[in-house]
């Protein structure tokens, strides 16, 4: 992530691009954060 921000500020790389990967590589951590609070919040049994 801190190459895409230094490559938006840094380059005259398109900016959807740029957005792009960053959704591209940030998209597994909305299931992953999902499914870690719908596993803490069942009891331990």
């Amino acid at each position: 992530m801190l190459a895409i921000v230094a490559a938006h500020y840094l380059t005259d790389i398109n900016s959807t691009l740029l957005f792009c990967l960053a959704f591209i590589l940030t998209r597994p951590l909305g299931p992953a954060g999902g499914d870690s609070l719908i596993n803490s919040a069942r009891p331990v049994s």
